[in-house]
């Protein structure tokens, strides 16, 4: 997703919003239909600040939101002392090195608090010391029962009892990732329709797919064409060249981008013939001691 709106974007967004349409707007505002959808259109960048006044008191918005001061739809007094930012944060925000439309859109999930806990709970060993007394009643169990039963690590019991133990790092990892993943993929689905995101079609299955059809198709096509070409009357019988064509071929070949290797020798022979039958050099003019039919 991008990290700012246009105003065009912005200008589309409310309208939707809205759920009305250009003429509707247009009759509100008395500002033409047309102009409205210059407006909203990315290629038209020549706007007046009457007409941007005029459509952000008709949606009830800052004209700061429209010409691209400030991204908030409401103006609000709040302090940054408010908002418990410190010197560092405010810097990082201000210099546009995150996608601040992201952030904001993770902060808004109703899934975020419940994140931003299970962190919290981690960062301050809020849990560690119940997990660390769990884990150390179960291994002093284990071991107590193994030393008096002389009960082997492998027995059913105490492997339970091994499997029982908590590693608080990847219990918490798992949790803080399951909570990502939640906000992320809500946040995904949310914006799929955006023209600024990936398809999510397996472009790269059905191309590959396209190109067996087309090689198949090729295949067929030319097997026919290269028998129609090799039942040609003048066409030879054999495949020989001299030194002189086999290094004029191998040239033009370089130069059409063909690799001759890649080619059957039922197609390598019907490109010397279509090469000797086309070419006005007079390399392939020169007599082919009889192997050609007569005209």
């Amino acid at each position: 997703m991008k990290c700012r709106l246009t105003p065009q974007e912005k200008l589309r967004d409310l309208r939707d919003k809205t759920g009305l349409s250009l003429t509707q707007v247009a009759e509100a505002t008395h500002i033409s239909k047309s102009t409205i959808g210059n407006y909203e259109s990315d290629d038209f960048k020549e706007q007046q600040l009457s007409i941007l006044t005029e459509l952000a008191a008709y949606y009830n918005v800052p004209l700061a939101y429209l010409i691209g001061l400030t991204d908030n739809l409401e103006e609000s007094d709040t302090s940054i002392s408010d908002l418990h930012l410190d010197d560092e944060t405010i810097k990082i925000l201000k210099s546009r090195q995150l996608n601040n439309r992201l952030l904001c859109e993770m902060i808004k999930h109703p899934s975020f608090p419940n994140l931003l806990s299970d962190i919290e709970i981690y960062v301050d060993n809020l849990a560690g010391n119940w997990i660390h007394n769990l884990n150390s009643f179960i291994s002093k169990m284990r071991t107590k029962i193994q030393s008096k039963c002389d009960v082997s690590d492998n027995d059913i019991h105490m492997k339970t009892f091994a499997a029982a133990l908590i590693d608080d790092d990847n219990y918490f990892g798992d949790l803080i990732e399951s909570d990502i993943k939640t906000i992320a993929k809500d946040i995904r689905s949310a914006h799929k329709d955006d023209w600024d995101t990936g398809d999510e079609e397996p472009i790269a299955d059905k191309f590959f797919e396209q190109l067996d059809e087309l090689a198949e198709e090729y295949k067929d096509e030319n097997t026919a064409n290269l028998e129609a070409i090799m039942e040609q009357e003048d066409f030879p019988k054999d495949d020989s060249m001299s030194q002189l064509e086999m290094a004029e071929v191998a040239r033009l070949s370089n130069i059409w981008g063909i690799n001759l290797k890649k080619l059957s020798p039922n197609e390598h022979q019907v490109l010397m013939y279509l090469v000797r039958k086309a070419s006005k050099n007079p390399i392939f003019k020169q007599p082919t001691n009889g192997r050609r039919r007569k005209k």
